[in-house]
């Protein structure tokens, strides 16, 4: 296993952008490693790109999963191309995939590509994941808001009209698109979503799990858990583990340390 804290100038963000990188690999060094499947795991607001080595063992679960796992820097952009601020959604969904494929052995293969994250990043990786389901087969949501969430903290309001301007209604609304019309026409998309039971979100949460069960049959795949939790890196920690699980991928050789 290799963990790389990498650096690059970002086109899209016009500036440096960190983005750490776990990569599960051979013990001999003579032994190639290609076409990895590799997780994008999403940071929720007020964490960064290393939120997810610090407060949880995702480390060990890649290891277990033989999973690469790209984490980057979402600032407080809500994973969107901000009104008033750089463009994350082009950095996180175009540019950070192909800048990791031509430095690592990452897969270019959809069914080896998922996008998943927690708060603030499981509704980037929603957002993200159905607006090109051409490029992602799961998406993993952890305890995010999406169906008629309006904070009452001012700090959020804030963030949020830095995001979106005036027009944040204007999100929900371009999800529900995505998600009808990826429904009926798009590729086979599997999307595990997930909250606590003590959750400050769960009521948003439940709302969506009611959004995403009244589809007619199509092409998602929608898996939903409530899980014993707070909205807090205990849960998420847990929700790494449980989602990396339930994709099921084959076991990785013996020989991935």
């Amino acid at each position: 296993m290799s963990l790389i804290r990498m650096n690059f100038f970002s086109e899209a963000l016009n500036m440096y952008a960190p983005v750490n990188v776990i990569l599960p690999l051979p013990r001999d060094a003579q032994d190639e490693v290609r076409d990895l499947p590799t997780l994008y795991l999403l940071h929720g607001m007020g964490d960064d790109h290393t939120s997810w080595l610090r407060k949880t063992a995702v480390e060990r679960y890649a290891l277990e999963a033989g999973l690469a796992v790209v984490m980057p820097d979402g600032a407080l952009s809500c994973y969107e191309n901000m009104a008033h601020g750089p463009r994350y959604r082009d950095y996180v969904a175009d540019e950070l995939p192909r800048v990791m494929r031509e430095t690592f052995p990452l897969s270019g293969d959809r069914e080896k590509n998922f996008i998943a994250g927690c708060s603030m990043g499981g509704f980037g990786a929603l957002k993200l994941g159905f607006a090109e389901p051409e490029k992602w087969s799961a998406i993993g949501v952890f305890s995010a808001a999406h169906m008629e969430y309006r904070p009452d903290s001012l700090r959020v309001q804030a963030a949020l009209r830095r995001v979106y301007g005036e027009d944040i209604d204007g999100c929900d609304a371009r999800i529900v698109r995505d998600v009808e019309r990826d429904n009926a026409a798009g590729p086979a998309l599997r999307v595990w979503h997930a909250w606590g039971d003590e959750d400050r979100l769960r009521e948003n949460a439940r709302k969506s799990r009611a959004f995403f069960e009244s589809l007619p049959d199509g092409n998602i795949r929608y898996f939903c858990e409530e899980l014993p939790g707070r909205h807090d890196w205990a849960l998420w920690d847990a929700m790494a583990k449980r989602f990396m699980d339930w994709l099921d991928l084959p076991k990785p050789e013996a020989t991935l340390t």
